[in-house]
């Protein structure tokens, strides 16, 4: 029986392989480099990743499984 949750794996071609390994030996060569990097990502972080959304999201989440786990799931009241 084949399980319905996994997925096909497959590895990157030698060329793209190649291509990604250069691009981290850049990365960690290159100083310079590897600050704009990180300079971009923690701007995109900061922008589109705000830590108030984060949590409130964290929050629902959390409140709809405690609501769920406690029978009080869409109003419905486990008396």
């Amino acid at each position: 029986m084949t399980n319905p949750h996994q997925r096909d794996a497959k590895l990157l071609n030698p060329e793209l392989y190649d291509r990604f390994v250069r691009h981290l030996v850049q990365l960690y060569d290159n100083e310079p480099l590897y600050h704009d990097y990180t300079d971009r990502a923690r701007a995109a972080g900061v922008t589109l990743h705000k830590m108030d959304n984060s949590v409130r999201k964290l929050i629902d989440a959390l409140e709809g499984l405690i609501t769920w786990n406690t029978g009080n799931y869409c109003g419905y009241r486990a008396w």
